[in-house]
């Protein structure tokens, strides 16, 4: 959305609080084993390495994709933000939701409504230009 969409309708001050309000979007970030035990607690880091470990030796039907993933965590990392990713996510840890969450948010990030949109830092005149001079 352009600046104008955006801003359309609300004044100086609502624009500049919706521009400025925190939102979710996706973070392509590789995540290793690295980041993983950087970012994670360290029982919920063994415990994500320990399950994927686990079920690529096991007879479990995604056993040779979640091998894959074993080895790419242990390489150059796997996107957490794609949804096949978090889909496998929810099925591995099924039974412990909340570590699947946790899991996921690393594939997440947070940034501004305007750095969402592509706008980066957006000044109060520039909000009053997108106004039409209001």
């Amino acid at each position: 959305m352009t600046l104008a969409e955006l801003v359309a309708g609300k004044t100086l001050a609502q624009a500049r609080v919706f521009l400025d309000e925190l939102v979710t979007v996706p973070n392509p970030e590789p995540i290793d084993s690295t980041k993983l035990m950087a970012r994670l607690d360290p029982s919920d880091a063994n415990e994500v390495l320990a399950t994927l470990k686990a079920i690529a030796a096991s007879d479990n039907p995604l056993k040779h994709l979640v091998g894959e993933a074993y080895i790419q965590i242990q390489g150059k990392g796997i996107d957490l933000s794609h949804t096949h990713s978090r889909t496998m996510i929810d099925q591995l840890f099924a039974g412990n939701p909340a570590l699947a969450t946790k899991l996921k948010a690393l594939g997440e990030k947070q940034v501004t409504r305007a750095e969402a949109n592509g706008l980066g830092r957006v000044k109060d005149g520039h909000i009053l230009d997108a106004l039409g001079g209001a």
